[in-house]
């Protein structure tokens, strides 16, 4: 996930340093040391509290001055911050960005994403969730949290977080094998810290038998 976030900042960032202290109007001398390779770090370390910061400071900047860095907004950083807080299962760093999503200073004055972050809002998805099958055919399933903060937003899951269940055929990773079987097939993952757990049917394709 973090990875992801590097890249996409990367295509955000301009080229050679960037000056937020004089993007923002030369009104905030804290951001004389902040640079975008710090944040891209915290990023790449799945340091979500750290990237909550500086979202912090972004979000404080674009209220006192009303402009915004071409780098990212306040708001993206802050909702990538979320994303690796729930990919890493950072409970800790959860608390953290619960409460900036709102606080109306330092933060994105966003209630209901701070409500649905505090009780856990998020559902845990299983794609292809129905689909047709032959035997021996191998399907690759995307396993992801989608959660509510400005707009609906998909959170990957580390597979060593999930657990995949099937009553026949066979799971590698989240790789499943279908066996020679014509019955309808109900697989399972389970998300291992939250109990949660999403679902996938699989039919047997009449027209392949």
């Amino acid at each position: 996930m973090w990875k992801i976030f590097l890249v996409l900042l990367l295509m955000l960032s301009t080229v050679g340093a960037q000056d937020f202290f004089a993007e923002f109007g030369y009104c905030l001398p804290i951001l004389k040391g902040l640079s975008p390779e710090g944040i891209i770090q915290a990023g790449y370390n799945g340091d979500a509290a750290t990237l909550g910061g500086y979202a912090s400071l972004f979000l404080y900047a674009e209220r006192l001055t009303g402009k915004v860095s071409e780098f990212a907004t306040g708001t993206e950083l802050l909702e990538e911050a979320t994303k690796i807080a729930f990919a890493n299962n950072d409970i800790r760093g959860l608390t953290v960005l619960s409460n900036l999503w709102e606080d109306s200073m330092f933060g994105a004055s966003n209630v209901e994403a701070s409500q649905n972050i505090r009780k856990n809002n998020v559902e845990l998805v299983m794609e292809p969730a129905y689909q047709k099958v032959k035997p021996g055919e191998t399907l690759v399933f995307r396993v992801f949290f989608k959660i509510k903060l400005v707009h609906v937003v998909e959170i990957p899951i580390p597979l060593d977080q999930l657990l995949f269940y099937s009553p026949k055929g066979t799971f590698k990773l989240n790789e499943y094998v279908v066996p020679n079987t014509s019955e309808v097939l109900w697989l399972s993952v389970t998300h291992r810290s939250t109990r949660k757990v999403a679902y996938s049917i699989l039919s047997f394709d009449k027209d392949t038998k």
